[in-house]
């Protein structure tokens, strides 16, 4: 049995006490997603498939970089994780603030004293993002919500209509092995001159 975060002790204290085994995962960054996988694979007998998705994500992280190396100035993201106010974000030290960065952004949530804050409209208003992540699934138009708050309307990324709805908010919110497909995504959205 293997345990995310988020899964109820009483669960987790129940299937111990039956003497089933329990091994626990709470990868915060994406270092901590690859060291999971690898634990994983020893822990299955799947060191080589463990191997090889590690090194897909470091080759997708290089990538990445090289892109970006040469690229002056980096939009300012934000990644939008709740969709009412407060609107919830990635902080320093947590796997979307990896994702952001290494796409070549700049996290409109990096200087906050968290890895998942809640943030103001005032706050986003001022901080006014050049490109929107909208990491989650709700039902209607959420590019049409965005556009529809108060306030919104003079946002750069709205004003550009540079708004990310992905078709599977998942990669951004899940830390796992569908890393580089989320680099890949965001960095196609933000840096389209890289591909």
């Amino acid at each position: 049995m293997f345990a995310v975060f988020g899964t109820p002790m009483t669960l987790i204290e129940n299937l111990r006490q039956q003497q089933v085994p329990v091994f626990g995962l709470n990868p915060k960054t994406i270092k901590d997603v690859l060291q999971d996988l690898y634990n994983l694979g020893s822990l299955l007998g799947q060191e080589e498939t463990a191997k090889q998705l590690i090194d897909q994500t470091l080759s997708a992280i290089t990538t990445m970089q090289k892109r970006g190396s040469s690229t002056p100035t980096l939009p300012k993201v934000y990644l939008e994780t709740w969709p009412q106010e407060p609107y919830y974000t990635f902080g320093p030290g947590s796997f979307g603030d990896d994702l952001i960065r290494i796409a070549g952004g700049e996290n409109l949530g990096a200087s906050a004293d968290e890895a998942y804050p809640a943030l103001s409209t005032d706050y986003i208003l001022f901080e006014n993002p050049d490109a929107i992540v909208l990491a989650y699934s709700v039902s209607g138009n959420p590019l049409e919500q965005v556009k529809s708050r108060p306030g919104w309307q003079t946002v750069s990324a709205v004003v550009q209509n540079k708004i990310l709805v992905p078709a599977d908010p998942n990669i951004y919110l899940r830390p796992g092995p569908r890393i580089p497909q989320a680099l890949d995504e965001l960095a196609r959205f933000l840096h389209p001159n890289w591909f």
